[in-house]
């Protein structure tokens, strides 16, 4: 075996075992590895422990339902009094739920499941009847069923002297008016029942009170698993105690009216037919919104949006609104809930006024409010651009699916100025409709129709169509061409445009002139010639002007020996140079001069057998070229 094959065999090795360690479930992934917590009997929590689930196994079904499972890790501490207080506090942003347990690893008695707030939220909860010097067990998992060495958080445990403290009506807890313990977690567990049930059984009881700051309040109530939950309010001292309401709803809000502001109220929470120990959440609110006041069209049209006038509004409030359960937008300036785009069918429309600390909330106002299939948005169609004083057709074409017949149909436009017109109006009978433009000032040109069905369609509702854009360019000046023997020239040519000389077929039909896009063209042949200018989207064309055979220029003899003669050079053509060029381009003699001469004759003697070239350049820069053989 070769040392490279040895090197790789150890690394392979090495990373297996490093993989797994790194892969393997902690020492207190079972019950029987609990690692021991210490517990702070100063009720304090100066005494804690950072712990993480590793990769941790499941050892026993959640205590909560949840769809995932329990990856948890194992921890147990002594209790040093009959209460103890238990508060986990995510390090990690997660979500963790714990489990006390008294017994033993083979015989564990659940005391609690704890599971009332959501990520990097703590979790807390207090435990009672403990026997001093007995050991109790804590298991922990994620939520979400996720176990590694990144899944952190701390315990930490203190030791109470004293039972629950609102176990009775005594130890009431006061709770503000304002909401503002709104995330207080309270605990049901060592509670004990102060008197019978006022709905349904009642095992055991917590307290509390508020002093009215108005004539109205709310009382709201959470458990941990959503079990029912009464909730009774007195008013009275704790020994003459007054009930005034027994609230037994599933939304768990109780709502005081006619309350004396200044004065101590007190209620108690109790799970309904069960003895289920969790932990609860309470908190009470003032002064309630009044229900908002909705008015609308009771009959609505499907293409429209959806809106609902609201009124009751106190200033610096929030309206929640919803129909058929979307979530709908409120315009305070307008005082509307809308929804938009609707489809036909019955809606039913709720609005609730919160305060801004959005627990505050009013009771629910609801309307109901039918929605007609409404026209679908039609097409407009034009050309997408056109000269100016040019006609153009702009067409409108309803949706065949739901326009009913007999609608009238309008078609504006709206010009480049800005000027706002009816076009004209026709009847739909199912077909397209067609209206003849004119655009006469450049610019963009915008149209759209408007489609009104009959009187007694079942959504009398008019339908805008989409919106058809024409650019309306402006024409060029008009050109004019002339012709100076072979040179056709554009008469007062304009910098800011393009031209193309053209040329007519025999058929008839004009043929662009590869390269000749200058103000100039020198003729190389007889026929009709015309130039085209180029502005964008529209062009003029020039007059047309026939150039005869008589401009031909002639090269004889073909081939030569001793000389070669040129003729015709019409003065006009303004001839400057002749010059002789081999095929490679190269000058085979020198530059003549022929200004003024009208025909030229060259003594090709000297140059050696071959094909050459006559090149002649004119003063304007044209060119004119000629292929003879050197005998």
């Amino acid at each position: 075996m070769t040392s490279s094959n040895k090197c790789l065999i150890i690394l392979f090795l090495l990373f297996f075992v490093i993989s797994e360690t790194y892969a393997q479930a902690p020492a207190n992934d079972e019950c029987s590895g609990a690692i021991a917590l210490p517990v702070n009997n100063d009720n304090s929590n100066t005494l804690n422990y950072n712990g993480a689930l590793g990769y941790a196994t499941q050892s026993a079904p959640p205590c909560a339902a949840t769809g995932y499972e329990a990856k948890d890790a194992w921890y147990k501490f002594t209790a040093t009094a009959t209460t103890h207080n238990i508060t986990l506090t995510p390090i990690s942003f997660d979500d963790y739920i714990f489990q006390v347990y008294s017994g033993s690893c083979g015989g564990l008695v659940s005391m609690a499941c704890v599971n009332s707030t959501g990520l990097g939220e703590k979790e807390a909860t207090v435990v009672n009847n403990l026997t001093i010097g007995n050991t109790y067990y804590i298991r922990v998992y994620n939520r979400y069923g996720d176990a590694t060495i990144n899944r952190t958080f701390n315990i930490s445990i203190n030791a109470s002297t004293t039972t629950i403290p609102n176990d009775e009506c005594s130890g009431a807890i006061d709770i503000a008016t304002d909401g503002s313990t709104f995330n207080n977690v309270y605990t049901n567990i060592g509670a004990t029942l102060s008197m019978p049930g006022c709905s349904g059984t009642a095992y055991n009881d917590i307290w509390f009170r508020f002093t009215a700051t108005s004539t109205r309040h709310q009382v709201k109530a959470y458990n941990t698993n959503d079990y029912p939950m009464v909730i009774q309010v007195f008013q009275g001292s704790c020994g003459s105690l007054t009930p005034i309401l027994c609230f037994d709803y599933p939304n768990n809000v109780a709502d005081l009216t006619n309350l004396t502001p200044g004065t101590v109220y007190y209620y108690r929470l109790y799970l309904k037919g069960s003895t289920v120990s969790t932990n609860i959440n309470t908190y009470v609110v003032e002064p309630i919104p009044s229900k908002p006041i909705l008015t609308a069209n009771v009959s609505q049209c499907a293409k429209d949006t959806l809106e609902v006038s609201v009124n009751g509004i106190t200033s610096g409030n929030i309206v929640a609104g919803y129909a058929n359960g979307r979530i709908m937008n409120y315009e305070a300036q307008r005082k509307i809930l809308w929804l938009f785009p609707n489809t036909a069918g019955t809606y039913t429309i709720k609005a609730v006024q919160k305060k801004p600390d959005l627990i505050t909330i009013s009771d629910t106002a609801t309307i109901n409010i039918i929605i007609y299939a409404a026209m679908l948005p039609g097409k407009t169609t034009s050309v997408a651009r056109q000269c100016t004083n040019a006609k153009f057709n702009v067409s409108v074409t309803p949706d065949g699916n739901t326009t009913p017949s007999n609608t009238i149909v309008t078609l504006y436009e709206i010009a480049a100025n800005g000027a706002f017109t009816i076009v004209g109006t026709q009847t739909y009978t199912g077909s397209s409709l067609n209206w003849e433009r004119t655009g006469t000032i450049a610019g963009m040109n915008k149209y759209f129709a408007v489609c009104v069905p009959p009187a007694g369609s079942a959504c009398n509702y008019s339908s805008h169509t989409d919106t058809a854009v024409t650019i309306i360019e402006a024409l060029p000046v008009p050109i004019a061409i002339s012709q100076k023997g072979s040179i056709l020239r554009v008469d007062q040519p304009d910098s800011a445009l393009a031209y193309q000389w053209q040329w007519q077929s025999a058929n008839g039909d004009w043929t662009n002139i590869a390269g000749a896009t200058g103000v100039i063209y020198f003729v190389h042949k007889a026929g009709v010639y015309r130039v085209e200018n180029l502005k964008s989207f529209c062009t003029q064309i020039s007059n047309e002007i026939q150039v005869s055979d008589k401009l031909n220029i002639n090269l004889f003899p073909n081939p030569a020996q001793e000389k070669i003669t040129i003729n015709p050079l019409p003065d006009e053509d303004a001839w400057k140079t002749l010059t002789i060029i081999n095929t490679k381009g190269e000058q085979a003699k020198s530059v003549l001069n022929i200004e003024n001469q009208n025909q030229v004759s060259i003594d090709v003697r000297a140059l050696p057998s071959g094909v050459y070239i006559v090149v002649l350049q004119g003063n304007s820069g044209q060119k004119k070229y000629f292929k003879f053989v050197k005998l």
